[in-house]
């Protein structure tokens, strides 16, 4: 006589398996939360270190020219809305080769990044992103931000202060003018 002896099964029951997608849900869900801001926090400090450095510039040539500012002698040709006398560095060839490029700086300023953070829930950066010109004023220039101007880099020539003309705040309520 032939006994058939069943085989015993192996394998993951339908239970097992559903645990363990759930598990990995629960981790991918954790994980996700944590990175979600990393990208505006990389956009922030970016924009931090380039301000950072442009000021540490500016210093510099303070101190290798005796006690003058970059272009503290230039004539401000151009006028903005407000009828303030400015500069502006608009151009590759502007943004390449200029009192702080290449001596002191290797590379200008790509762009200002404040991310989306900074902007908040109206969806929209309103010009507060992306932008690289710089805006070269004096003492005179009134006021510090204007919300009508897009978010560009304001330099006074007088004093080497450096912003960014912005009046959205970060993540931890700080201006992103006071930067």
């Amino acid at each position: 006589m032939n006994f058939i002896i069943p085989q015993k099964q192996t394998g993951f029951t339908l239970i097992e398996m559903m645990v363990v997608i759930a598990i990995i849900a629960i981790l991918s869900v954790v994980a996700i939360t944590q990175f979600m801001g990393m990208t505006d926090k990389a956009k922030v400090a970016s924009t931090k270190g380039y301000l950072s450095t442009l000021r540490s510039s500016s210093h510099l040539y303070y101190a290798d020219e005796s006690g003058i500012f970059p272009y503290q002698l230039a004539a401000l040709t151009e006028t903005d809305t407000n009828g303030n006398s400015c500069l502006y560095f608009t151009t590759p060839i502007q943004k390449e080769n200029n009192a702080w490029v290449p001596k002191y700086m290797n590379k200008w300023i790509p762009k200002i990044r404040t991310g989306s953070l900074a902007w908040g829930l109206a969806g929209t950066d309103n010009g507060h992103e992306e932008g690289n010109s710089i805006k070269i004023v004096n003492d005179s220039h009134a006021p510090k931000v204007n919300v009508d101007w897009p978010a560009e880099l304001i330099y006074n020539r007088d004093n080497g202060e450096v912003w960014i003309n912005s009046e959205l705040t970060d993540k931890e309520g700080v201006k992103i003018s006071d930067w």
